[in-house]
């Protein structure tokens, strides 16, 4: 018999199905990854599972195919047994005893007779719950959370234990520690433990184990185990060893052979790093190019991003990416890039040298730039924005009209002679001479600015993207001041002609467009109402991973349901409600889970305007779909 489920809707192109146990959530997402609805991405929680899709019509034609979704418990592809050794010595294991009524030493002894199940990822990159302890090892998380949980420190909470793959807040309690590499990017497969694993804890001295680091390139051992294995045939051992390594026994798909030392990675699993061969005053470093740019002033965080690495929610990775992906998507077409080259983001104060003749584009919020051109008495500075674009799709170079040969790019005296700045265009391609600067100010309206340069940043992907994901602390570290960044290849097109769209106003009242739910019945009828007749103030506190919305005019908040809510996925432009009743508006970076209700989510098309809302800005919210589209019951 097929149970009844829900299909709730998380804006256009995502919906939660909610099931009644977290054996059925387990159940529904292995189905659906072994034979998938064509969603681009999944996540599992302890009630439901999210599916997000490339369009609106993937995701309507998925809907509708949830109810034939067969339960029946099956084995997860691929999955392995995990041994972890741990040093039961955490801080709360005596808390945990009393809490349970054990001993210290039988809550030693539970933890590790029976094994656990992953059920699913979220939290931070490498974060697994687990399931299937023994019973009696239900605890309360903390009444007061700490805010730094050591990397690799073994907890509980609820039904679940887990490892933290990195030092972060936490409220869980702690009853050991373990060395185990949770994420590691130099491996195949970053995640030690996926959905569908098993994991075996063993008490470890400790002598044995040592202090957690963030390492990436130790040793990997792949080989059949004659003694068990789980239904794959793999099993994974994770011990310490002298050097710190670990041995990794049945893998997830291919061979794994002992990793190479990193070299210029980026992100948590590298940034960038000391280079033999270049390096600027600060260290940094990077790949030297004919064709780059150096930063003379990195401004205020600026970032590497792309179009983002959609895929791996289940491992508690976002998709992450531009913040606004319409000014990102423009700044490459000006140029003539692929859209999925990497730009620049900034908040503003970037200023930047071209280390050769560069075509760059400007897009998003206006950020009053200035051209410091190379100075030379017998050519005259041209007009801002006298550029002709070579229609040839193969060069699509930038000249200025007429501009004689300027000597003071082949003569080495005073190479840093620059001239009086001019203004640089905004929303359209132009000439950035080597050895010439182009600072950016700071924007009167909208937040974010994007650099585009022909060819695009060239920085080594991480997960199949070059982007900066603040949270999870993924991909190449924000800019600093003396690093260069090479220039890539990633062209397709000529340069275009210029079809920025407008930047948010700060002293207007701003309207985004929404979908309710996918938690919005848990709400009475009238603060539905209420959210959309309410304006909306951003806060302070707005970054790549939110903002925060509070009334203005002296409105009250939301009143928020009574009851908890397990955690469960969440999307980008998600409106969610804490219990003060103000919102947050999650962004690009938000995180994968969240354990507040979701009111509604902005659509698509405005996000783009949401991401570039300054502190200050007013916003109203309008409903744009039926109320009876919002929920689907199904059986």
């Amino acid at each position: 018999m097929t149970s009844p489920r829900r299909v709730l809707w998380a804006g256009e192109r995502a919906f939660l199905v909610e099931l009644s146990s977290l054996a059925e959530a387990m159940a529904f997402r292995a189905r659906v990854v072994a034979d998938p609805l064509g969603q681009v991405d999944q996540i599992a929680a302890a009630r439901t599972v999210l599916l997000s899709f490339a369009t609106a019509r993937d995701a309507r034609r998925a809907a509708g195919r949830v109810a034939d979704i067969d339960l029946t418990p099956a084995g997860a592809q691929g999955a392995r047994t995990i041994d972890i050794d741990v040093v039961y010595d955490g801080e709360d294991l005596s808390t945990v005893a009393l809490l349970t009524g054990l001993s210290p030493e039988a809550v030693v002894a539970a933890h590790q007779a029976t094994p656990w199940t992953a059920a699913f990822g979220g939290f931070a990159p490498g974060f697994a719950y687990l399931v299937g302890g023994d019973q009696r090892l239900q605890v309360p998380r903390r009444e007061s959370p700490r805010t730094a949980v050591p990397a690799g420190s073994v907890a509980l909470a609820g039904e679940f234990s887990a490892v933290y793959p990195r030092r972060s807040p936490g409220g869980w309690q702690l009853i050991g520690r373990t060395d185990a590499p949770l994420w590691d990017l130099t491996r195949a497969d970053p995640a030690l433990i996926a959905p569908g694993d098993r994991v075996r804890f063993r008490a470890a001295r400790a002598s044995s184990v040592a202090a957690p680091v963030a390492r990436h390139g130790e040793s990997a051992e792949i080989r059949p185990d004659s003694q068990e294995s789980s239904e794959s045939g793999a099993i994974v051992r994770i011990s310490a060893r002298g050097d710190g390594g670990a041995v990794r026994e049945g893998g997830r798909g291919a061979d794994v052979t002992p990793a190479a030392p990193p070299v210029a990675r980026y992100g948590e699993s590298a940034e960038i790093g000391p280079d033999p061969e270049k390096s600027s005053e600060s260290g940094a470093i990077v790949r030297t190019s004919a064709r780059a740019l150096t930063v003379v002033e990195p401004g205020l965080l600026t970032l590497i991003e792309d179009l983002g690495r959609p895929g791996y929610s289940d491992l508690g990775v976002t998709a992450s990416g531009a913040a606004d992906t319409a000014s990102a998507r423009e700044a490459n077409r000006l140029v003539g890039n692929s859209r999925r080259a990497a730009v620049l983001e900034t908040l503003g104060g970037l200023v930047m040298r071209a280390e050769a003749d560069l075509v760059v584009a400007l897009a998003g919020a206006d950020p009053r730039a200035e051209l410091r051109r190379r100075a030379n008495p017998a050519d005259p500075a041209p007009a801002a924005g006298a550029l002709s674009a070579d229609p040839g799709p193969a060069s699509g170079a930038l000249t200025a009209a007429p501009r004689s040969p300027d000597p003071a790019l082949t003569t080495p005296a005073d190479p840093h002679a620059l001239r009086a700045p001019e203004a640089a265009p905004h929303g359209a391609p132009f000439l950035l001479r080597a050895g010439e600067e182009l600072a950016l100010g700071y924007p009167e309206v909208g937040l974010r600015t994007y650099v585009s340069v022909r060819g695009g940043i060239e920085v080594p992907e991480v997960l199949g993207s070059r982007s900066r994901d603040v949270l999870g602390g993924l991909g190449p570290d924000p800019l600093r001041a003396g690093t260069t960044l090479a220039i890539g290849k990633d062209v397709e097109s000529a340069v275009a002609a210029p079809a920025s769209p407008p930047a948010p106003q700060q002293d207007a009242t701003n309207s985004l467009r929404i979908r309710f739910g996918p938690r919005d019945h848990m709400f009475d009828p009238s603060e539905r109402d209420h959210l959309t007749q309410t304006t909306w103030l951003v806060g302070p506190s707005t970054d790549r991973v939110g903002a925060r919305l509070s009334p203005a005019d002296g409105a009250r908040p939301l009143r928020t349901p009574e009851g908890e809510l397990a955690s469960e996925g969440v999307v980008v432009g998600a409106l969610q409600v804490p219990p003060s009743g103000e919102l947050v508006l999650f962004g690009a970076d938000h995180p994968v889970t969240g354990g507040y209700p979701v009111i509604a989510v902005v659509i698509d098309a405005d996000l783009p305007r949401a991401s570039q809302l300054p502190p200050g800005s007013r916003v109203t919210f309008l409903q744009i779909d039926p109320e009876s589209s919002n929920s689907l019951t199904v059986t």
